[in-house]
């Protein structure tokens, strides 16, 4: 309950200073590294060279349709206009030109110009750091303020692409994503006892401490979910966020939801541009893409946690029972995170680097996240 309030109370001021960032001078090297503009003076809408038009190419790696694509689609539109056409940016779904999962070694091919640069897909490039870049089903990770905040002001971004370096891409904005519903499920899981044989889908670090509590893990793609659950196949399973979920009628084959996402807090995937189609940008539009990626925190990210509790909403009135997670197992679910976070830090001196930085930087920023703010709202009260 507390992380859930937190977010919301936080993102307001968070996302609007970002975007206050965006709007002014382009960024300094503090604020992360992007390949090097010219100082030149913006006056009026950014321009091209006369008659010079850039139409980019993203790869998604979400099909079409999805929330995540949207919202990608619905940048690209305020970028055309914002440039009075001059840069146009069409989003191409997961797997239309190249397999959801190799956009970035698309990229430095110059498939295409930009792309959806998920870490944990990426692992098999860049290793286990990515699993701390993205943070989805890191059990215990940060919430999508702090994330954020990393990212932008903490250093983030340089870090980030020091990794993306060797790969001809650099990151010049930041998708963040919300909590994960904890599981669908046909049995209840409210303790760590009660994993013990349940036949769970999952992957990644959260699979290995599932596995430590005796639950059988099973890798299914998004699209088997719903037969498998209904078949029987499996008892458990996590995917995405409420709003997400929702249109996948999970609900109709499952009879309770857990929360929190704890598994799974955030995550955030970067815009990735290839650094050649990147230099061909004139400084002004350079600094128009980086900015609407911004202001899509505000029009996008704040809709999809909004709907996120319409989609709560909606599981309440349908009938599915909402199943939390006791205290104690929250506690020890961030612990066990924790330990294989250690584990990958001694095997790794990427993920080592990665781990430190963000480590101090959230443990500052949940002094205000976690103890300055309040824990509970008179809304949590009103009828």
């Amino acid at each position: 309950m507390k992380t859930r309030l937190l977010i919301f109370l936080v993102a307001a001021l968070t996302v609007v200073s970002l975007v206050a960032v965006g709007c002014s001078a382009p960024a300094t090297p503090d604020e992360g590294t992007v390949p090097e503009q010219s100082d030149s003076e913006e006056t009026g809408t950014p321009a091209a060279p006369e008659g010079k038009t850039f139409n980019w190419t993203f790869l998604h790696e979400h099909p079409s349709g999805t929330p995540h694509f949207n919202y990608c689609v619905e940048v690209g539109e305020a970028l055309e206009k914002a440039t009075n056409g001059a840069m146009s940016m069409t989003v191409s779904p997961g797997g239309e030109i190249v397999p959801a999962y190799d956009i970035v070694e698309a990229l430095q091919q110059g498939v295409a110009e930009c792309g959806w640069g998920n870490g944990v897909a990426q692992v098999k490039l860049i290793g286990p750091a990515g699993y701390l870049l993205t943070a989805s089903g890191l059990p215990g990770g940060a919430n999508p303020i702090e994330f954020l905040a990393w990212y932008y002001i903490g250093g983030g971004q340089e870090l980030a692409n020091e990794i993306w370096a060797p790969y001809g891409v650099t990151s010049v904005g930041a998708i963040p994503g919300a909590a994960e519903l904890f599981c669908h499920s046909n049995v209840k899981l409210q303790s760590l006892e009660d994993f013990k044989g349940v036949k769970f889908r999952t992957m990644g670090m959260w699979a290995e401490v599932l596995e430590s509590y005796g639950a059988s893990v099973v890798t299914l793609s998004g699209s088997e979910l719903y037969e498998s659950a209904q078949r029987g196949v499996i008892d458990a399973f996590e995917y995405c966020p409420p709003s997400q979920n929702w249109p996948m009628g999970f609900h109709e084959i499952t009879k309770y939801i857990g929360v929190p996402g704890i598994h799974s807090p955030s995550w955030m995937t970067y815009v990735l541009v290839n650094n050649d189609a990147w230099a061909e940008l004139p400084p002004s539009l350079q600094d128009e893409f980086i900015d609407q990626w911004k202001v899509g925190v505000v029009d996008h990210f704040l809709h999809d946690l909004y709907a996120d509790g319409e989609a709560m909403q909606k599981y309440a009135d349908y009938g599915t029972e909402t199943v939390e997670l006791t205290d104690q197992a929250q506690i020890d679910i961030a612990k066990a995170g924790l330990e294989i976070c250690k584990k990958y830090a001694a095997e790794d001196a990427t993920f080592a680097k990665v781990f430190e930085h963000q480590k101090a930087f959230y443990k500052t920023m949940r002094l205000a996240t976690q103890e300055v703010a309040p824990s509970y709202s008179l809304f949590d009260f009103a009828d």
